[in-house]
């Protein structure tokens, strides 16, 4: 694998991508589709995978930070044997295709994203608001007593709900192994189980944190994209990332919503262009 030196251009092009990375983690979505997108032109669509696992791992750790005791444990369990199954059906995919095909795949998931990036607010105005839980008062009569079971409780486990989860737990899988793009996969998951923000946020900080620990082995034994030589060129991104989580927390709150979907949206869509022509 021919990996570019540290020239100036590749500095640069890393450190965006670091702060992309770290503002996703913090609560500006859609920088990190942005960040694998660039490096998939940049890099190569499979070299790239290797070179931001590294990025990605380093920030997870924020996500952890804020947010690792808001997690609902169940769902994220539920995710894990299926996303098992993707990364190897993934592996073995990416490990007999060529870069030439690899390419297209990577574009078709991360477009996949995209679009859920533009239907997702249509998609939470039209889903019907979360059931009631058992022993919560009466929004309607505040004085009216709760009872002791006030905290949230998990959902039963319906054959139907076990089929949604090892589903997307499969998709997920596919889309992280092959391109660290399982964040629309996820979304999609996720918004279906009317989590709150928090819960939310937690049960994705930590899907993804175990989920690109499972991958590192593949790649390094399999594809051998992950390598002290592609570590080297991950390690540049660091401070960048520390920067953009920074700037996540303190910035998610000011950015126009509309205009920063807007961007994430262009330069997304600019990058898949560029791996497909």
């Amino acid at each position: 694998m021919n990996l570019p030196g540290l020239d100036l251009g590749v500095i640069l092009l890393l450190s965006l991508c670091g702060a992309l990375i770290g503002m996703n983690k913090t609560g500006l979505q859609g920088g990190g589709m942005i960040a694998v997108a660039l490096a998939a032109a940049f890099f190569g669509a499979r070299p790239s995978t290797g070179i931001m696992l590294p990025i990605l791992m380093f920030a997870d750790l924020f996500g952890l930070a804020y947010y690792h005791k808001h997690v609902r444990w169940m769902q994220v369990l539920l995710l894990l044997p299926g996303t098992l199954v993707g990364i190897i059906i993934a592996t073995y995919v990416g490990d007999v295709v060529g870069p030439e095909t690899f390419a297209p795949i990577l574009a078709g998931v991360i477009g996949f994203g995209l679009l859920v990036l533009v239907a997702s607010p249509l998609l939470q105005r039209r889903r019907p608001a979360p059931a009631k839980l058992a022993g919560a008062p009466d929004s309607k009569n505040p004085a009216s007593p709760a009872s002791p079971a006030h905290t949230p409780v998990e959902p039963r486990l319906r054959p139907r709900m076990l089929a949604f989860a090892a589903s997307m737990g499969v998709a997920a899988g596919f889309s992280s192994m092959i391109g660290n793009a399982a964040g629309a996969v996820l979304s999609v998951y996720l918004l279906a189980l009317h989590l709150p923000k928090n819960a939310y946020i937690g049960a994705t900080a930590w899907y993804f944190f175990i989920n690109n620990i499972v991958k590192v082995p593949f790649h390094v034994l399999i594809w051998e994209t992950l390598s002290l030589a592609t570590l080297r060129l991950s390690l540049v991104a660091a401070p960048a990332v520390v920067v953009g989580a920074l700037v996540g927390v303190a910035v998610v709150k000011r950015v126009p919503e509309r205009q920063y979907r807007a961007f994430v949206i262009l330069v997304t869509a600019a990058a898949v262009l560029r791996m497909l022509f």
